[in-house]
């Protein structure tokens, strides 16, 4: 078994995938709302993968599978900072995604801002 595989069993690697799963849902909340207000545009897609995949999941992950693989302690505790502030951000998403979705058509659509970083 290689490094990788090994660290996506520890509970530090399981944070990683927690991510990108959170960010999955996050993506397909986002996109459900904005399809349901008629404001989706591919262009908002391209966004949340840089901002969101490439900008702070895979950094993350990335921090983490270095505190793994060098065990510097210190490493591992800002990478699993830096994911439990991510995870907020992410809860934050999704919980504006869902209020989107039960409100009405116009209002969320008047509401609904994509970032467009």
């Amino acid at each position: 078994m290689n490094v990788i595989d090994q660290f996506f069993t520890t509970p530090t690697g399981n944070a990683a995938l927690v991510l990108f799963a959170a960010s999955f849902l996050v993506f397909l909340l986002g996109v459900s709302a904005a399809l349901r207000d008629g404001t989706f545009d591919l262009k908002y897609v391209d966004a949340f993968v840089r901002t969101t995949i490439w900008g702070r999941v895979a950094p993350v992950t990335g921090a983490l599978l270095l505190g793994y693989v060098t065990h510097v302690d210190i490493i591992t505790a800002g990478g699993v900072a830096a994911a439990a502030a991510v995870a907020a951000g992410m809860i934050g998403s999704a919980l504006d995604s869902l209020r989107q979705l039960t409100m009405t058509t116009e209002k969320s659509a008047a509401v609904n801002a994509p970032p467009v970083a």
